[in-house]
């Protein structure tokens, strides 16, 4: 499965339609390429080719630092294509070499790679064999299959969780869907910004969403959605989601006081997940999981059916 990079010099539904059926991160996907130039970051995407078959894909982000380093950072990537070999941890270490090859260190460009490649002695064999060493340990995150019928993926969910999800229907809560105009999910990405003031702690920049909207109506694509409940006229929780490929991530999620009282949050998941699959949506991301500052959270995540996922590191 040896193969050589070369810049990808197609458009973002080709792009996006490399991972074929498997998951495709955000960070891989060409929406978030497109949104991160509006902070800075150059993408470089490339694909690895093999008697011109595409068996790998990666997009980095370059960046100048104190205007002599140029680092350029692959975030959940590269990614191997169904159409590729049978996973041979040999033969993608010796892509993973090809790679790192293309930086200099005497033009002080360096290369870091999170690959979307489970933890396991073999991962770390593959990248130490390609010359990496790793810097940061595993981030964990769940993707959830849509692909079964609503009732399967109903029967999925954690039992306490599923009761929450009928309580909440039993209510009087309105389920608003929107994402297609800002004003739909703009109070929530403020609740996000205090929630993240209020507990300190570090995730994409808000302002990101609008401008992967922006590059996914370019594209002819819809590339948010949002989901409110409201009880009594007020806005008692939300969440938002961002589209890429044949996947989503869950980018955001607050839900107040009233909200938690009615179990809104799940019921907002559960409609979320409906709403995806009418998109065409395979995969959803759920985000990180942080058992040790973000339990309730985690738990939360881990009730709807999904096995966790953690990855081999960030390596150097």
């Amino acid at each position: 499965m040896a193969g050589n990079w070369q810049n990808f010099d197609s458009d973002g539904a080709a792009w996006d339609g490399l991972s074929g059926h498997a998951p495709l991160p955000l960070q891989q996907s060409w929406g978030y390429g497109e949104a991160m130039r509006k902070f800075g970051a150059q993408p470089l995407r490339l694909v690895c080719c093999d008697d011109r078959k595409v068996i790998a894909s990666a997009q980095l982000m370059r960046n100048r630092l104190l205007r002599f380093l140029k680092p350029a950072m692959c975030f959940r990537g590269p990614l191997w294509t169904e159409s590729s070999d049978p996973p041979d941890m040999a033969a993608r270490s010796e892509n993973l070499t090809d790679l790192r090859a293309m930086f200099s260190r005497r033009r002080l460009e360096f290369v870091l790679v999170m690959p979307e490649q489970e933890a396991s002695p073999e991962a770390h064999c593959m990248m130490r064999g390609a010359g990496f060493r790793r810097v940061m340990t595993g981030y964990s995150t769940i993707w959830l299959d849509l692909a079964a019928d609503a009732e399967t993926l109903r029967s999925n969910l954690d039992p306490k969780w599923r009761n929450k999800v009928v309580r909440a229907e039993r209510g009087d809560l309105e389920i608003s869907v929107g994402g297609k105009r800002a004003h739909q999910y703009a109070w929530l990405l403020e609740r996000e910004d205090a929630q993240r003031d209020a507990v300190r702690y570090v995730g994409l920049p808000t302002g990101l969403v609008e401008h992967f909207a922006g590059a996914s109506r370019k594209g002819g694509k819809r590339g948010v959605v949002s989901l409110t409940a409201i009880s009594n006229r007020d806005k008692v929780a939300g969440a938002l989601f961002l589209l890429h490929g044949n996947s989503a991530t869950y980018f955001t999620g607050w839900s107040g006081a009233e909200g938690r009282a009615l179990a809104a949050h799940n019921l907002l998941l559960w409609r979320a997940m409906m709403e995806l699959k009418d998109c065409g949506i395979r995969w959803l991301d759920l985000g990180g999981l942080n058992t040790t500052h973000g339990a309730g959270i985690a738990r939360f995540k881990l009730g709807m059916g999904a096995q966790p996922l953690t990855l081999a590191g960030t390596y150097l």
